[in-house]
């Protein structure tokens, strides 16, 4: 299992030879496809409201706290839920 970005970025552009091509639909799904852990993670995250601006500005500050899976392990729950709660997202729900 790779552990630092590096090694997670190597290890996803070995297995997927190019994004797919942008649509003309700007879908938020098309700037995290480049990478197979982003995109599961955004596509489950933005199920859950309708605003582009909340899932883009929420889903960034996710990647941007933690850019790999290794990186979430080790993350504190309650950091984690206050990052995704925009979306409505909390621990009885």
């Amino acid at each position: 299992i790779p552990t630092s970005m590096d090694s997670w970025e190597d290890y996803v552009k070995s297995r997927i030879a190019t994004p797919p091509p942008p649509s003309s639909l700007d879908l938020l799904q098309e700037y995290y496809a480049h990478d197979m852990w982003q995109l599961l993670v955004c596509c489950t995250l933005m199920s859950r409201v309708s605003s582009w601006k909340t899932k883009h500005n929420t889903i960034s500050a996710f990647f941007a706290a933690y850019p790999t899976p290794s990186s979430v392990l080790d993350a504190e729950p309650n950091d984690v839920l206050k990052i995704i709660h925009p979306l409505g997202l909390f621990p009885t729900r």
